[in-house]
């Protein structure tokens, strides 16, 4: 782009050097045989006046150009980022918010669990965000935008079983962490197994879905990016599911 404009602004300006020395040598030929030594004078200011103009008009062009380039540059660095922002937020989801480790949780009364639902939820808005912002900068790109759409609409399978049915599971654990003696803790045990079986049943095949078109978006990502396959084939082996 640069390479470009330099060339588009040496062109104008060759041309205006061009421009000034035929019009002074024309009106200065004209001042010597037809005007007096006033109309010389005339003549020239207007010269002067007219190539100062020029003359300002062309750095205002060459500010524009600039401005432009800038802009041009920090629409394309958005538009880039907004690509691999929803690919980490994707992965984030995947690896970390769907692997549904809930051994891994303290026995802390229930704070980890809610704080693990919340940011969950609000992963999943986020992520519907990003996907909007692909449409903004890739409208006309067909690739990227249906890509990106297929994970958000699957997503939205995924969030409403989350919503709708993790309340339960976090009861239940929250109910088996607090268990006052060894039978009541079994109990609520089974009656935990139970219900994450159910909630697991309705989510895993939705999220297995997911993590496919994830996959897919990756590829297409690769594509537009020009990245190395084999490092997004690593990826795609380290984060399977």
């Amino acid at each position: 782009m640069d390479y470009f404009l330099n060339h588009i602004i040496e062109i104008i300006n060759l041309i205006a050097v061009l421009f000034f020395m035929f019009f002074s040598s024309y009106f200065k030929k004209k001042g010597e045989n037809l005007a007096t030594k006033e109309d010389i004078k005339d003549i020239t200011d207007i010269i002067e006046n007219t190539k100062n103009k020029y003359i300002s008009g062309i750095e205002e062009l060459k500010a524009r150009f600039v401005i432009y380039s800038d802009s041009n540059s920090k629409i394309q660095e958005n538009a880039r980022n907004s690509l691999i922002i929803f690919f980490e937020d994707c992965l984030l989801l995947l690896s970390e918010k769907l692997r549904f480790n809930y051994g891994n949780f303290p026995a802390d009364g229930g704070k980890s669990l809610f704080e693990y639902q919340k940011s969950t939820e609000e992963l999943f808005t986020k992520i519907y965000a990003d996907h909007y912002r692909i449409l903004l900068y890739f409208f006309e790109n067909v690739e990227i935008k249906a890509a990106a759409a297929k994970i958000a609409v699957q997503m939205t399978y995924v969030a409403e079983i989350f919503r709708k049915d993790f309340g339960k599971v976090k009861t239940a654990l929250i109910n088996e962490m607090n268990s006052k003696n060894k039978e009541i803790y079994e109990n609520a045990v089974i009656e935990t197994n139970e219900i994450s079986k159910q909630f697991f049943s309705k989510i895993v095949p939705e999220r297995d879905k997911f993590h496919t078109l994830f996959n897919d978006y990756l590829q297409t990502l690769n594509k537009h990016m020009g990245v190395n396959m084999d490092f997004i084939n690593n990826i795609l082996k380290n984060n399977s599911l």
